[in-house]
């Protein structure tokens, strides 16, 4: 417990489906403690509660029996690495309040190594956060809503895999190495709206 709030910062349970409470001895739970879930491969369901704010870098790297999270609607931030290696993990839908991820260190994303397919988004959702999908290799199309008016630097950077890019009717800046890696894509269109892309 730090300043009222509460981060969990291990986990010791049996596994199979993880419900993380909104309180604990009446206090919020807002964070998820770096490694707290690592290597735990017994987890197979996490669902993060819309009390928690942050996951902290590699929180459930390598929980390679997880095959669905259910994300706060409140997450701002996605440490580097949070679900590296979860290679069951095949679908997620990002919330529109994240706006901040793997800035400890930028070798990967926080969702690399996952054997992510399909990526939704809340609806409201205005940006795509740095590095949100770097790593990603086994996504292959992405659908960005007409509400994102950004993605941030390196967001799809080597995705080996990703062929299509639907950008939308809203963005506006592209950010610089937003692509980069990405050697199988063939198809993005960018809509009249983008006013601004960046180079390295």
């Amino acid at each position: 417990v730090v300043d009222g709030k509460v981060s969990i910062t291990k986990y010791n349970g049996a596994g199979g489906i993880v419900v993380i409470p909104e309180m604990i001895n009446g206090t919020e739970v807002t964070e998820i403690g770096e490694s707290a879930f690592r290597g735990l491969t017994a987890v197979t369901e996490v669902v993060i509660p819309d009390s928690v704010q942050e996951i902290k870098k590699e929180a459930f790297r390598d929980c390679t029996g997880i095959e669905r999270v259910t994300l706060s609607k409140i997450l701002t931030y996605i440490g580097a690495a949070a679900f590296y290696g979860c290679s069951l993990l095949t679908a997620i839908e990002i919330p529109a309040a994240l706006d901040k991820t793997a800035d400890e260190y930028d070798y990967t994303g926080p969702f690399a190594e996952t054997g992510l397919k399909i990526v939704t988004f809340e609806e409201g959702a205005a940006q795509i956060a740095q590095r949100l999908f770097k790593g990603c290799t086994s996504l292959e199309e992405i659908i960005i809503p007409d509400t994102v008016t950004q993605i941030n630097r390196e967001a799809f950077m080597n995705c080996s895999g990703l062929r299509s890019v639907d950008f939308g009717n809203g963005v506006e800046v592209i950010e610089d190495s937003v692509f980069e890696g990405c050697s199988s894509l063939t198809k993005a269109v960018m809509p009249d709206t983008v006013t601004r892309v960046e180079e390295e």
